[in-house]
């Protein structure tokens, strides 16, 4: 299939269904920050200087693959992450609802919850937060405290569902040490889109929930632009009124991660054009903690890669759904798709035990991802080259863990060592 591709004469374009990128005038509410005061941001230069280049070499790797039948034998894994300064390492599997800790030879030390609805056990969909005293889990109703060991310590339930902040309804995303909350409304994409003649939705503020009862005071710390995060496929003989909704396969939306044991919000901008992003860390107080700018080599769309990443969705979601075909699905979805060129300069980011955070884009060396770990004081940068069959997802002063599929896509928990270049100081 052979896409004539729109940037020929115009560097981005979106879908025909969403509304069009928003005046430089109409985007300046959306990268405002904290109390939306005169911000010195707009002024940041971006550095090309990414810091010396790492490596990482294989050391520990536990799971049982397809033969086995026991606490390795992993389902699909959401997160891993180092506890105790990576003596112990957290495995995160939502579709078992359970939690399971290990040692980094592999052994087992203890397997924490399971489905249900008593002392900590758990309702789907299930997250983790980590802090030095040990770490919380989110599920469908409450937030359940736990030590290092994986013993139970409390749980605290999420503020009253019934409030609401510009009308939508709110999602917890952190629980604070003094007992007060980070949350963010829950946009799904059809008011994203503007169905039905509203208007759409392109930001959402971070809030600071606080009170008890129902006396609770709703703060705005942060604007996140959320504009190319979903799309709403609408292809022809779909029996639905509302659409099919999906994330967009190239969003340059803000990325965020919540860290309760900071109290705090990193925000990942990557919108900026030319492959920059900015990094932000904003306190529940709405105080930007620091920030930076930083431009990655760009990375530009071919032609062939758009092409076949439709060509496999339209595939897949026709499979799916009764009535429509593979060349609707494709229409649809050449509709609706947001392609940036170059490519947006993030693709994932998370915080990790060493104080950094971790992004990666689209830039490869060989057969190897590169990954850009920025410390969390504004300064230190380095690049992490890892094999491109390995999903970091938490990293030490010496090593970073994460996920390899295996045959059948089966996974493995894996910790490389990381290599420094000659001369180079250690992240910590």
């Amino acid at each position: 299939m052979t896409i004539a591709m729109k940037w020929a004469t115009a560097p981005r374009f979106r879908s025909r269904t969403l509304t069009a990128r928003l005046s430089a005038a109409a985007v300046a509410p959306l990268i405002c920050w904290g109390v939306c005061g005169s911000s010195p941001l707009a002024a940041t230069q971006a550095s090309q200087d990414l810091g010396a280049v790492w490596l990482t070499e294989a050391e520990h790797e536990f799971g049982e693959g397809t033969t086995g039948g026991g606490a390795a034998s992993f389902g699909l894994i959401s997160a891993v992450r180092a506890l105790e300064g990576g003596e112990r390492i957290l495995v995160v599997e939502p579709a078992h609802l359970r939690i399971t800790i290990w040692r980094t030879d592999g052994s087992l030390v203890r397997e924490v919850g399971g489905p249900g609805e008593g002392p900590g056990e758990f309702r789907g969909p299930l997250f983790v937060e980590v802090h030095p005293d040990g770490f919380r889990t989110r599920d469908a109703q409450r937030y359940s405290s736990f030590a290092n060991d994986g013993e139970l310590i409390a749980s605290t339930p999420f503020p009253p569902r019934g409030l609401r902040f510009d009308g939508q309804r709110l999602r917890p995303q952190a629980l604070l040490g003094d007992g007060s909350f980070l949350a963010a409304p829950i946009v799904d994409a059809t008011a994203q889109a503007g169905f039905g003649g509203s208007e759409p939705i392109e930001s959402i503020r971070v809030l600071h929930l606080h009170g008890e009862d129902d006396r609770w005071e709703m703060t705005p710390i942060a604007t996140l632009d959320i504009r190319n995060q979903s799309m709403l496929l609408q292809p022809e003989g779909l029996n639905s009124p509302t659409g099919i909704h999906a994330g967009q396969f190239y969003g340059d939306h803000d990325l965020t991660w919540y860290d309760p044991g900071a109290g705090s919000v990193v925000v990942l901008r990557r919108n900026l054009g030319g492959g920059e992003v900015e990094l932000l860390e904003i306190a529940a107080s709405g105080d930007t903690l620091w920030h930076r700018r930083l431009l990655p080599p760009a990375i530009p769309f071919e032609p062939d890669q758009v092409a076949a990443a439709i060509d496999g969705a339209a595939g897949n979601l026709a499979a799916a759904t009764p009535g429509v075909s593979v060349d609707a699905m494709r229409d649809a979805l050449e509709d609706a798709l947001f392609i940036p060129n170059p490519m947006p300069g993030a693709t994932r980011m998370h915080a990790t035990a060493s104080g950094e955070i971790w992004f990666r884009g689209y830039q490869r060396q060989d057969d190897l991802a590169v990954w850009y770990a920025a410390k969390r004081d504004g300064v230190g940068l380095r690049q992490v080259l890892v094999p491109s069959g390995f999903r970091p997802m938490d990293a030490t002063d010496t090593h970073v863990w994460g996920v390899r599929r295996g045959e059948l896509g089966v996974q493995y928990v894996v910790g490389r060592r990381l290599v420094p270049p000659d001369g180079a100081d250690s992240p910590g």
